[in-house]
């Protein structure tokens, strides 16, 4: 569930842009080094690294020219859209302090996994990676997201329509009861 304070109105500049770029990136990154060994046993002729479908936040932010913070909240409070990783793959240069990667939830979900083994070795893709998203699909996420900025626009429009309805009824009744006492003192 979506925190409360997330609202796609307030967040859809940062939202969309890290959408996109999550829908599309394929990033070279180093073969994680616990399992180096065992994969490059299984498959001597693999590269030393591999293309994935993650990012850390400090990377997007870093390519859209926004602050990490900024970035970092969004990938927190938006479950329904960003998958953040189990474990820490990079070094935030700026902090030094380990950072998690994020996927996108549809991309994520339709992983494929290789056993150690690359698909094609020429390509060098990985254990974990999964082909970025169509234009039908990325524009399908996209819509979703502004459907759900127009629902909030939409509620927060029906919200402060009922409260005008309510002080109109109210200034109507204490002005009626203000007309009766009027003429009952008369």
């Amino acid at each position: 569930m979506v925190n409360k304070s997330a609202r796609y109105t307030d967040n859809y500049q940062i939202l969309i842009p890290i959408v996109t770029y999550l829908s599309m990136c394929l990033r070279e990154a180093p073969a994680p080094s616990a399992t180096t060994t065992e994969y490059q046993t299984r498959c001597p002729e693999a590269a030393d690294t591999w293309l994935i479908d993650t990012a850390p936040a400090h990377e997007i932010a870093k390519l859209m020219n926004r602050d990490k913070a900024s970035v970092e909240a969004v990938l927190e409070e938006f479950k329904e859209l960003f998958r953040k990783s189990e474990k820490t793959y990079s070094i935030d240069p700026i902090s030094k302090q380990p950072s998690y990667d994020y996927a996108l939830v549809l991309r994520y979900s339709r992983r494929l996994y290789k056993n150690y083994c690359p698909v094609a070795q020429q390509t060098k893709l990985g254990k974990v990676w999964s082909r970025p998203l169509n234009h039908e699909e990325l524009f399908g996420l996209l819509g979703f997201i502004a459907d759900r900025v127009r629902d909030e626009q939409q509620r927060q429009r029906t919200a402060q329509s009922n409260q005008t309805v309510l002080v109109v009824a109210l200034l109507a009744a204490f002005a009626s009861m203000a007309s009766a006492l009027i003429s009952l003192f008369k």
